[in-house]
């Protein structure tokens, strides 16, 4: 099926409606869901992308924490455990979210900017989240890959999803996504391109029915759109004031890591996210944000020019 919208909400109501109409019944692990394959969903504006008038019980709390996540190449579960009331918890590992994206784009977005900077044609511009080698773990990546690509001086996006929830995962998927799109193309100083979302299996589970079915008569009300989340495009928005907008992916990166600190930035983030400690630090190997004494330092002098890294990092060596 594919779905050309003007706004989230209207293409959320569709797809939920769609779904549960004319899903076929498959129940993976033994949890039962109706699920239609193939599913595209594009949005001429990507500011306009998330749900946020659904009643879906979407918490930009956790949307904007993930978001940041991503931008810094970090993971911190902590924070997410915050923003959840602890619902990201269950799907940890020894305290670790395996499959975060943070970690795993950190090197390749800004290779992603730097191909679009010395091509702009090019469509080798993808950042792949998926592996080859997945292991089974509480926490396995739904998205496979991010494709930008410029034509005609706007960027658009393309977001591959192996499997989708409605529920609980196109909200925050179109919201976190359609940011990053945003920033990039502030980053190349580009308009905004189309925003084109695929899912192999785009599914709504049977525990989730009585909760949706609340949504399905509001169908044909179309909401004007809602912008109260910020499109992450402007200066004011990072807490910088009246400087030009941002021009390199690593002040991206930074601008997001101040972020997560809480320093000079809008009390729309204060209110939502949750503050790191003192005793917060990035391991430079895995980008995984740990507690200060779970990193080591090397007492070999032959490696005194290594950077310190967590017990987990040193125990992987």
């Amino acid at each position: 099926m594919e779905i050309k919208a003007q706004t989230g909400d209207e293409a959320y109501h569709d797809l939920l409606a769609h779904v549960h109409d004319h899903g076929e019944v498959v129940a993976p692990r033994g949890h039962k869901t109706w699920e239609v394959q193939d599913a595209t969903i594009t949005f001429k504006d990507p500011f306009l992308a998330p749900p946020v008038n659904t009643r879906t019980g979407f918490n930009d709390r956790i949307a904007v924490t993930e978001l940041l996540h991503l931008l810094a190449g970090v993971s911190h579960l902590g924070q997410l455990d915050v923003a959840s009331n602890g619902q990201f918890t269950q799907f940890s590992d020894s305290g670790r979210l395996r499959g975060a994206y943070g970690p795993r784009l950190f090197h390749q977005l800004p290779r992603v900017e730097a191909m679009l900077r010395r091509d702009p044609d090019t469509r080798q511009a993808v950042a792949v989240i998926w592996t080859p080698h997945e292991v089974v773990t509480h926490d396995v990546p739904c998205t496979v890959s991010l494709a930008f690509l410029n034509r005609g001086g706007k960027l658009c996006l393309k977001v591959h999803m192996r499997s989708n929830d409605l529920m609980l995962g196109i909200p925050y998927d179109w919201y976190v996504f359609s940011r990053v799109q945003l920033v990039m193309a502030e980053v190349l100083d580009l308009e905004p391109g189309t925003y084109t979302h695929h899912a192999d299996s785009l599914h709504l589970y049977e525990r989730d029915e009585d909760r949706a079915g609340t949504m399905f008569h509001r169908a044909s009300v179309r909401d004007t759109p809602t912008r109260v989340i910020p499109a992450f495009t402007h200066g004011e928005v990072f807490g910088y004031g009246e400087e030009p907008p941002l021009d390199t992916w690593e002040r991206v990166q930074s601008v997001a890591t101040e972020v997560l600190w809480h320093q000079g930035i809008t009390n729309w983030f204060t209110e939502r996210v949750q503050p790191l400690t003192g005793d917060d630090v990035i391991c430079p190997r895995c980008q995984y944000v740990v507690h200060r004494a779970q990193l080591v330092h090397t007492t070999d002098m032959t490696l005194m020019d290594e950077p310190a890294r967590c017990l987990e990092c040193w125990a992987g060596d």
